[in-house]
């Protein structure tokens, strides 16, 4: 079965990790937007990135659950 428990703790462990390095960019945006932090611009688009990946995979989950749910329902 693909893939395998190390692969889906390595693969999380690095999820984990983009996921701390959006919310410190998040946080470096609005103190940027405060005035009390400079404004640097991959920090805007690494906020961006981040929002662009968060609903790319949103979107695959609700459509794999749709599909499960139709499945279910039909056969």
């Amino acid at each position: 079965m693909w893939p395998s428990k190390a692969v889906r703790r390595r693969l999380t462990a690095v999820g984990v990790g983009l996921y701390f390095a959006w919310i410190a960019a998040v946080v470096f945006s609005i103190g940027t937007q405060l005035g009390v932090l400079p404004r640097l611009p991959p920090v805007e688009e690494t906020v961006l990135a981040g929002v662009v990946v968060s609903t790319v995979i949103g979107t695959i989950l609700l459509a794999k659950r749709g599909v499960e749910k139709v499945r279910d329902v039909v056969g």
